[in-house]
């Protein structure tokens, strides 16, 4: 009784949701038939996976271009005011009743890292004083007085004996190539992701075509039962066949009319997780060879899986570990730094009579009594005792770059041996529809035959019926047959790194996300 009561709710329920569809969405049904291209376009521009990993990729874009401005030239400038003032000062007998200076000082400096990991640096400073001085002898007003104090200098500081190697050549592009991988990591897993939401709608559009073909072949069959079990009754009133076999037959009648509840429940959550995928308000429908497509696969190789966007995220892991080996082992290592700097200066006489003018202040230095400051410094560092941290570090350095080879090779053999079976899986798929169609064509013959023999009375209307729900259920098992070749397709394109939006779409149709330019990774391999 509490069975039959649920029943009677799930239809309920069901005709409610179905009735708000159609209020939602009053256009004809044949208005909303979707192909494959709008599916995937709507995916691109609406799933929200999608658009959280197209912001993680733009994020992870400035952060490297961030990083990558520090090989260009850079410049600070900077400034600054000070305002001096005495009184009532003696010095050298001199007697002052004010002083007061007003300075203003600038100074800007250019760096530039190079190749070798040192850094060339050029400053240029120049600060200009007004000083004002009251000489408490004297009963005039002495002018102020003005004069520039300029200086130029350029620096070069480059640590060299790192790791063994007088100057480390792999440091430089090391650095740079570890802030480049963690990009192209993104960008892969950017691919990832779209590929995952693309793999997974047309997954759930299989879904809802072969519960709508499960529902339609269900409701068919329960016609046709309703039938033989109209003609089980005139046979048990003609005492030709036993009671039990018509309540045997009413059984399962009913057993189907609730599998039916169940198909339709599943596709109208199925449906509405479609639409909320595609970010749309009304039921879609599709063409009935949605799944014909060819997609030909024929030119996919093993040599493919190397282009598979978790194989690439390996290698760059791989790539990774190398690099930091090289970095951290930089940490360790006893560094000598060398740096020098050279400055042009005014001579003795020109010292004690700062120039005023700004022109002449900087051409004074290169006159024939001018000199030249140099200056150079050696730093040695050597790391006495560190607890062995050097040591651990290699240790650790080394297992990290181990375990990224081996999972390299692990994933690659396993995705040969997924494309293997997916290509024999594939073959058999096509194999089994070519037999379905044949024997699908030889029912319907027999069907034809059956309903002529049956006109002519000699069958009876029961096997007329079996063969009728035969050849329904082979129409049925032809298109999930159908549907299973299409998913599968799709896994061999997934698996050997092909984008599925491009399977799918015409290059102009693909949206530009204006992320950044495609970027290569070129390191030293050891």
């Amino acid at each position: 009784m509490r069975k039959s009561i649920k029943i009677v709710y799930l239809i309920v329920f069901i005709f409610f949701i179905q009735l708000n569809a159609s209020a939602e969405n009053p256009a004809d049904s044949l208005d909303n038939k979707l192909t494959i291209s709008d599916i995937v376009l709507l995916i691109l521009e609406n799933d929200s996976s999608i658009k959280i990993s197209e912001q993680s990729l733009i994020a992870e874009s400035n952060i490297y271009r961030r990083f990558l401005s520090d090989i260009y030239p850079q410049i600070n400038l900077s400034g600054g005011y000070g305002f001096n003032y005495l009184s009532n000062y003696s010095s050298r007998n001199i007697d002052m009743d004010n002083y007061i200076d007003n300075n203003i000082s600038t100074s800007v400096s250019m760096s530039q890292l190079i190749p070798t990991f040192g850094t060339l640096s050029l400053t240029l400073d120049n600060t200009m004083s007004i000083a004002s001085i009251d000489y408490a002898n004297s009963q005039s007003v002495n002018e102020p007085s003005f004069s520039q104090d300029p200086s130029i200098s350029l620096s070069w500081v480059q640590p060299v004996f790192l790791n063994g190697t007088f100057i480390d050549m792999d440091l430089y592009p090391g650095t740079f190539n570890k802030s480049r991988i963690s990009l192209l990591m993104t960008i892969q897993e950017d691919r990832i992701v779209k590929n995952t939401a693309i793999y997974d709608a047309l997954s759930l559009v299989s879904s809802i075509i072969n519960l709508r073909n499960s529902i339609e072949l269900k409701e068919d069959s329960i016609e046709l039962m309703q039938k033989h079990l109209a003609a089980m009754e005139q046979n048990l009133q003609l005492g030709l066949i036993h009671e039990v076999d018509v309540w045997e037959l009413k059984i399962e009648t009913g057993t189907e009319r609730e599998l039916l509840l169940n198909l339709k429940y599943s596709l109208i959550q199925a449906a509405a997780n479609l639409r909320h995928v595609l970010n749309i308000n009304y039921d879609v429908f599709f063409n009935e060879d949605i799944f014909n497509i060819n997609l030909n696969t024929d030119d996919i190789s093993e040599e493919s899986i190397q282009n598979n966007p978790e194989i690439i995220k390996l290698r760059l892991s791989v790539e990774d570990a190398r690099l930091n080996r090289i970095i951290n082992g930089n940490k360790y290592s006893s560094t000598l730094t060398t740096s020098f700097s050279i400055a042009p200066r005014y001579s003795l006489d020109r010292i004690n009579n700062l120039p005023s003018d700004f022109a002449s202040s900087f051409t004074d230095f290169f006159e024939d009594d001018a000199g030249t400051e140099f200056s150079l410094t050696i730093e040695l560092d050597i790391p006495l005792y560190n607890g062995k941290k050097r040591y651990y570090t290699e240790n650790e350095d080394s297992a990290i770059e181990n375990i990224a080879l081996e999972e390299l090779q692990l994933k690659t053999s396993s995705l040969i041996i997924e494309f293997q079976s997916l290509s024999i899986k594939q073959d058999n798929l096509g194999e089994k529809i070519i037999l379905l169609e044949n024997n699908i064509e030889l029912i319907e013959k027999r069907v034809e035959i059956m309903r002529r023999l049956f006109e002519f009375g000699e069958t009876t209307e029961l096997d007329l019926i079996e063969v009728e729900i035969d050849l329904l259920e082979k129409n049925i098992e032809l298109k999930e047959t159908q549907a299973e070749l299409f998913t599968t397709s799709l896994d061999i394109f997934s698996i050997t790194g092909n984008d599925l939006s491009g399977v799918f779409l015409s290059e102009e149709k693909i949206p530009d996300y204006e992320i950044m330019e495609d970027i290569e990774l070129k390191t030293n391999q050891e």
